[in-house]
């Protein structure tokens, strides 16, 4: 629901994070999280068809500390 667009889309819990999918031109683009106490990696694979998929996305955020946002503000960026 951003930029005018709108969307309900699968989403499964895994016993480590998250895999959601949404239609992509020509596939569909599958995100696969894996979230730890101190990190969150996550990656697209744009899938089309038989071809192999390919990554088109990764993110990678490690935890700095705690904070008792948003009473307290937010942590700033290292």
């Amino acid at each position: 629901y951003a930029q005018g667009y709108a969307g309900t889309f699968p989403f499964e819990a895994t016993p480590t994070g998250y895999v959601w999918s949404t239609p992509a031109a020509g596939g569909t683009v599958r995100y696969t999280a894996t979230i730890t106490a101190t990190t969150w990696n996550e990656v697209g694979y744009l899938i089309a068809g038989d071809k192999p998929p390919v990554r088109i996305f990764e993110m990678n955020l490690q935890r700095v500390g705690s904070t008792q946002w948003p009473e307290a503000g937010a942590l700033n960026a290292r």
